[in-house]
């Protein structure tokens, strides 16, 4: 038997992520954003700052987050794991958002400054190449991996989940979008293990990134209280 809590921790998730699949691939009214107006300024730097040791304690959490979902994903090789991996990749997944909530806070009131006039699409390559720029050689690195490999945990996990894994009066089931398929105790521990590797890996990659953007600000502001600007 599992969890109640458990169950409806995976349904939310898939539903979320079911819901944010569908409004990235559906572009029926093109989405813009309007520039400002000149004269306004973005509500940036507003929040009270984050020691740099504080951020460091963060972006050791968020590794320590990231190295026990690769464990996930190396654990969802091996058949019969499905079901121990069902109950814990759903807490990992969830502990992304406040975490990664806490970099882009820390990201945004790194930079007070106007709001400029342009697209938001060179925003953010700034952001990318500031976040390089304050990271080591080796850590830029390793995120750059991270980041290509969790792209291509999603292309497999997208081609090859075929439903949600759910059970019915002691009977294995594929749901897809609330078409039932049944399966054999083999094929639901696949699907387990398979839903486990997917969503696990964008856990990996986003806690990765929340820890780079800690890490790079917390450099950051070391540096700008050496200099005395801060």
């Amino acid at each position: 038997m599992r969890g109640a809590g458990g169950v409806w921790l995976r349904r939310a998730v898939f539903a979320l992520h079911a819901l944010f699949g569908m409004s990235a691939v559906r572009h029926d009214v093109p989405m813009t954003m309007a520039d400002p107006p000149p004269e306004t300024t973005a509500p940036i730097g507003s929040a009270p700052a984050m020691p740099p040791g504080g951020l460091r304690v963060v972006a050791v959490v968020a590794l320590s987050l990231a190295a026990a979902g690769a464990l996930v994903i190396v654990a969802s090789v091996f058949p019969g794991t499905g079901p121990v991996l069902t109950r814990v990749w759903p807490w990992l997944f969830v502990a992304v958002f406040p975490i990664f909530a806490t970099a882009l806070v820390t990201e945004v009131a790194a930079h007070p400054r106007p709001a400029p006039r342009r697209r938001w699409a060179t925003k953010g390559n700034d952001m990318f190449r500031d976040l390089f720029r304050w990271l080591p050689p080796r850590a830029g690195l390793a995120l750059k991996v991270v980041l290509a490999l969790g792209v291509v945990n999603f292309a497999v996990f997208a081609m090859t989940m075929g439903g949600q894994p759910v059970t019915e009066n002691g009977r294995y089931y594929a749901d897809d979008k609330g078409s039932l398929t049944e399966l054999t105790a083999q094929q639901f521990d696949q699907a387990e293990r398979t839903g486990a590797r997917g969503f696990t890996g964008h856990e990996v990659m986003f806690d990765s990134m929340s820890a780079a953007l800690l890490v790079a600000n917390s450099r950051r502001r070391w540096s700008e209280r050496a200099a005395g600007t801060r």
